[in-house]
């Protein structure tokens, strides 16, 4: 079970910070959509669902759902987890 963290809430996250994880969600659109047009189905479907879980995540930041946003991260596939920021993850994860 993922315990929580007090701490979690209590540090924003800056808007050029989401802003850079937002290009690389978009980034990582465009590489599933190269995957799918070169007949890569399980490198796109991989591609597509971290884009669907890393745009919910940012959306649970944005609204200030970090407890819910940790939970997702937890939830994300490995490959998707690592195309996260260190400093959003700190902030969230770790509280810092």
């Amino acid at each position: 079970m993922i315990t929580s963290n007090k701490n979690r809430q209590s540090k924003q996250i800056s808007r050029c910070n989401l802003d850079q994880f937002l290009k690389s969600i978009e980034a990582w659109e465009i590489m599933a959509e190269a995957a799918c047009q070169n007949g890569e189905a399980q490198l796109a479907s991989i591609l597509t669902k971290g884009v669907a879980d890393l745009r919910k995540i940012l959306r649970l930041i944005e609204s200030d759902a970090h407890d819910k946003a940790f939970e997702a991260i937890y939830d994300l596939d490995i490959v998707a987890r690592d195309q996260f920021p260190d400093d959003i993850y700190n902030t969230i994860v770790q509280g810092d």
